[in-house]
């Protein structure tokens, strides 16, 4: 709940609102795949709605196009995370769980496009409910992204070391950006089958 209060501090003090993020955002949608470079498919979506529950899991929607289509997911954020301190870097990571969140239509439309952009050709048409992933944040604290960056490395832990899952998941509120990024394009197959309702 500290989370909320601090995050609703500063949504007073006008650094962000979740009514603001919707208004200002609907209409600026862009083509989530503008930004890929470098052998990776990197996707772009527009963060439009962010808010926290009463629990203290903070839930943001992220939405985009491809080819003309509207593309988007939901993400939840757990309201607990664990610090841990790397010996000898002077770092620390905290270490929760997120969950990707169908919106239905426009989770299908996102996942038949990472199959795509991805270049798997798996043909898998629908988004799971929801899944959830191990998270570790590397920058920033997931439970105060209502006002600063966040960067996650997301994982999807399954015995078929074929199905496994990495990649990493940027949060922006100051730009109003959620990034989907690879971390390695081994990962591709497994990423695709984490989210499908069809594996």
């Amino acid at each position: 709940m500290q989370a909320c209060r601090t995050a609703a501090t500063a949504r007073l003090r006008g650094r962000q609102t979740t009514t603001l993020l919707a208004l200002s955002n609907l209409m600026a949608l862009a083509e989530i795949t503008a930004e890929s470079e470098d052998g990776f498919a990197d996707l772009r979506l527009t963060m439009v709605s962010l808010h926290c529950d009463p629990d203290g899991e903070q839930r943001l929607t992220a939405r985009g196009l491809h080819n003309g289509r509207t593309v988007g997911f939901a993400v939840s954020l757990s309201s607990m995370w664990e610090r841990q301190d790397v010996d000898g870097y002077g770092i620390s990571l905290h270490w929760g769980s997120a969950k990707l969140i169908s919106l239905g239509e426009e989770s299908d439309a996102f996942l038949q496009a990472l199959d795509e952009v991805y270049l798997t050709n798996l043909g898998h048409q629908r988004m799971r409910d929801q899944v959830s992933y191990v998270a570790v944040s590397l920058t920033g604290l997931p439970p105060h992204v209502g006002h600063e960056f966040a960067r996650m490395k997301l994982f999807f832990e399954i015995d078929d070391e074929e199905r496994r899952a990495e990649f990493y998941l940027d949060v922006d509120p100051q730009n109003s950006a959620v990034q989907f990024r690879e971390k390695d394009t081994g990962y591709r197959w497994g990423v695709v089958l984490s989210l499908s309702a069809d594996a």
